[in-house]
């Protein structure tokens, strides 16, 4: 695994969701969603300012839960527990998905 450094914010969501469109990451699915999970929990009791902060924090929150469910989804137990999540992919439309609902509100 890759740990993301990048600072939490919405524009860094954006340009990381945007990274993984264009099929030129320098990390894996699974280091985004250990990224969001460390935004979210970051700024899980922060009061936000704008909608587009909080419809990041949102997405950011989604991308996380939706990578456990796809393992859960698309894996045994026993698979799980051998398994090289770093070759695991999301389906593609769901970055497009995310980066437009980023994309909707600013």
């Amino acid at each position: 695994m890759k740990k993301i450094t990048l600072p939490f914010t919405p524009e860094n969501l954006k340009s990381l969701l945007t990274e993984v469109i264009s099929k030129q990451s320098t990390f894996t699915h699974q280091d985004l969603a250990e990224w969001c999970w460390d935004y979210t929990v970051e700024l899980e009791d922060v009061d936000f300012e704008n909608e587009y902060e909080y419809d990041a924090i949102s997405v950011a929150r989604d991308i996380e839960c939706q990578w456990d469910l796809y393992l859960c989804n698309s894996y045994k137990w026993e698979e799980l527990q051998n398994l090289d999540m770093s070759n695991v992919l999301l389906p593609y439309e769901w970055f497009v998905e995310w980066l437009n609902k980023l994309e909707s509100v600013k």
